[in-house]
């Protein structure tokens, strides 16, 4: 399986970088239930769930992504994972955990890496958090 997951996340970038990040998803999908799903890939196809405007899709993998990082003691994404967690949220109309989230990002922290989103921060998170 090592080689085909590999073929699939080749593949899953191509699309990508052809602009077709929900392509890109659904192919990266193709390992996030299998023995060779890594990190990188369950933070990556909650991304680009998130750019894909799969706001629900991109919370669960973000909590994945959190469940798996704190299991392996791998800080690595954790920043930006509760900030777009938080941001995907908002987006769902699910406030108070979008800021329980926030509280967890330290100040600073950007993504201005997305493809279909302005760059998020904790302050640009929190004015949608505190819309009607």
């Amino acid at each position: 399986m090592p080689d085909d997951a590999n073929a699939i996340r080749a593949a899953a970038f191509e699309a990508l970088n052809e602009g077709k990040v929900e392509e890109a998803y659904a192919r990266l999908s193709q390992i996030l239930t299998t023995d060779e799903c890594t990190l990188d890939d369950l933070y990556l196809a909650g991304e680009w769930a998130l750019d894909a405007g799969l706001y629900q899709t991109a919370i669960d993998l973000f909590s994945r992504t959190i469940n798996e990082s704190e299991s392996m003691k791998d800080s690595w994404y954790l920043d930006g994972v509760y900030l777009a967690r938080a941001y995907a949220r908002a987006q769902t109309g699910a406030h108070d955990l979008a800021k329980d989230d926030l509280a967890l990002v330290p100040d600073g922290v950007e993504l201005t890496w997305l493809r279909n989103h302005s760059a998020l921060s904790k302050e640009s998170v929190l004015a949608l958090t505190n819309r009607p």
